[in-house]
């Protein structure tokens, strides 16, 4: 299904040229909102739901929030029994028009929500951290780095930071483990040093 999924993303990104970012960014929205309202999901997706019913509530909820090609893109996957795929399509979608922007997502993981100043700092020092390690990162080319937010209490503090295949974690958590790893290799190193004496 990830091949049809982005067989549909090149299409929409292909009739979108010329509003790419701001269909990406619609995009982007429309995601958030199936996350965030899973009942809207499972309504738009519901095969027992008539389409005529889905369509008349996606005119009433979104109107014309949406660019053309999404809108037509929302009916189509409707009209083929094709919704399920709309999260897919999206994600796909959202990475073709990066790639035609010479943009880069970047996951940053975070232990907590942050104010819109705080967010907009702690994303300043990832992109510097990305910028003076282009080596690690695989990055040949200056692109522009796009940040998606998501929240893990688990973390405690610092971040996580995922770019493509690579990760870097400056969490609190992480930096525990290591220490009580560290502890743990001294104290064996210390045991094998009295056993041999």
């Amino acid at each position: 299904m990830q091949e049809v999924a982005k067989h549909y993303a090149i299409a929409l990104a292909d009739v979108c040229k010329d509003k790419l970012e701001e269909a990406a960014m619609e995009m982007a929205e429309l995601l958030s909102i199936l996350k965030e309202v899973p009942t809207f999901r499972l309504f738009y997706e519901s095969p027992k739901i008539k389409k005529e019913e889905k369509v008349k509530v996606m005119q009433k909820v979104f109107g014309n929030e949406f660019v053309k090609p999404i809108q037509n893109l929302l009916q189509l996957l409707l009209d083929k029994g094709r919704a399920t795929l709309l999260v897919e399509i999206g994600k796909e979608f959202i990475a073709e028009a990066n790639r035609r922007l010479n943009k880069i997502e970047a996951d940053l993981i975070l232990p907590r929500k942050f104010s819109e100043e705080e967010l907009t700092e702690i994303k300043k020092r990832a992109q510097q951290l990305i910028e003076s390690r282009k080596d690690l990162f695989g990055l040949r080319e200056a692109k522009e780095i796009v940040f998606r937010t998501e929240e893990n209490q688990n973390l405690l503090a610092g971040f996580i930071l995922k770019l493509e295949d690579y990760m870097v974690d400056a969490s609190a958590s992480h930096f525990l483990k290591q220490w009580k790893q560290q502890l743990k290799d001294k104290k064996l190193k210390g045991l094998e040093k009295a056993l041999q004496e």
